[in-house]
């Protein structure tokens, strides 16, 4: 199940990433990582936003959908591809093998972190279970009537009136898999830790 949920997101990471690449024009190598890091967060934004949409039709067809952007984007991409442009490659100095090196070892560490506390805390810390995971399991489970996730009868501390980026994503994945799995949200924390850390490197 792990393994599908991580195919599962690669999806919006995909279709973001094509869509920087389409609409930021330019092929210099150095800045591909760049337009990767920007495509994830567009990417899963937008197709949160395309299930918010897709809820109000009560149809069970967003996994075709989802494919059929993602392969009409990659048509237009491969059209429209050209030659990578070609740079010199400067050597490194003593001081940025240190700090690359450096930057390894933190990459190592958080990502041990990550691990080891979603495996002791696989339901999230009081914010991921009462708010984030309480609203994607209102939209999953609702039916008809998972409008009530933004219900003003919920205590003020439950948050009813929150962003539903993430409740929505969690949401949209489990309609996918079609099973109500812990592994998802896990996943989504982790794309959000590592991608904001990519975003900051690939843009410096």
């Amino acid at each position: 199940m792990t393994l599908l949920s991580i195919l599962i997101f690669l999806i919006p990471i995909f279709v973001g990433t094509i869509i920087v690449h389409l609409i930021w024009d330019k092929n210099d190598p150095k800045i591909l990582l760049l337009k990767f890091a920007l495509g994830i967060g567009i990417g899963i934004g937008l197709i949160s936003l395309l299930y918010f949409v897709f809820r109000f039709s009560g149809q069970s067809w967003f996994l075709p959908l989802l494919l059929g952007i993602l392969l009409l984007l990659s048509a237009i991409a491969i059209r429209t591809w050209k030659p990578l442009t070609l740079f010199q490659r400067i050597p490194l100095t003593g001081l940025q093998k240190v700090l690359l090196l450096s930057l390894a070892v933190v990459i190592i560490l958080n990502l041990a972190t990550f691990v080891s506390i979603s495996l002791r805390r696989p339901h999230g810390a009081w914010d991921s279970w009462a708010i984030w995971n309480r609203s994607a399991r209102f939209i999953y489970r609702g039916g008809e009537d998972w409008q009530r996730a933004f219900s003003g009868e919920f205590y003020w501390m439950f948050h009813a009136d929150y962003p539903l980026l993430v409740p929505l994503t969690t949401a949209w994945a489990w309609a996918v898999l079609n099973i109500e799995t812990i592994r998802v949200p896990m996943i989504q924390s982790g794309i959000y830790l590592f991608g904001s850390g990519l975003l900051l490197f690939s843009a410096l």
